[in-house]
């Protein structure tokens, strides 16, 4: 029960990082998604990796929503970060059926259904929070010398600190 709770949860960590606008959103707030998302899913695998009996076929798609964060995590650093974004969405629709076959052994449409929302709800609120608090994952608290408030991607405290001074 708890390994499905995590998996969704990561599940739902990847689509609140698919449905933002990379351009809208710092990188370091993408990074804490996967970082989220890849500890969710660890920890689900090893609660899972507990059970009396576990199935490959769950391994296997752990081990393609694990890929596929991995995968959203070093994409977010290339020149376009909007690439990363098909990597979560198959972190999250892995996610929300490895969550349905764990907990009722099949990926019917009602637990798939579910999940979705279960998965939605609860990532998309936990990233939500973590917007709204920016100053958590941002380099510095104001926008830089150019007037752009809250524009924090891809500038750091020293170039601040040199753009205040002028």
């Amino acid at each position: 029960m708890t390994e499905t709770f995590l998996v969704l949860l990561a599940a739902g960590v990847m689509l609140a990082a698919f449905i933002s606008d990379p351009r809208q959103v710092t990188v370091n707030w993408l990074r804490l998604a996967g970082i989220i998302a890849l500890a969710m899913t660890a920890l689900s695998a090893y609660f899972y990796s507990r059970r009396d009996t576990t199935v490959q076929r769950e391994w296997i798609l752990y081990a393609v929503v694990g890929f596929a964060i991995l995968a959203q995590l070093g994409a977010i650093h290339l020149p376009i970060a909007a690439i990363a974004r098909p990597f979560a969405l198959v972190a999250a629709v892995g996610g929300v059926i490895l969550g349905s076959r764990l907990i009722l052994g099949s990926a019917t449409p009602i637990a798939l259904v579910s999940g979705g929302g279960i998965a939605a709800m609860s990532g998309i609120a936990l990233m939500d929070m973590l917007l709204g608090h920016a100053y958590l994952t941002a380099s510095f608290v104001a926008g830089g010398g150019d007037g752009a408030a809250g524009d924090l991607r891809g500038r750091d405290c020293n170039a601040f600190a040199s753009a205040a001074a002028d």
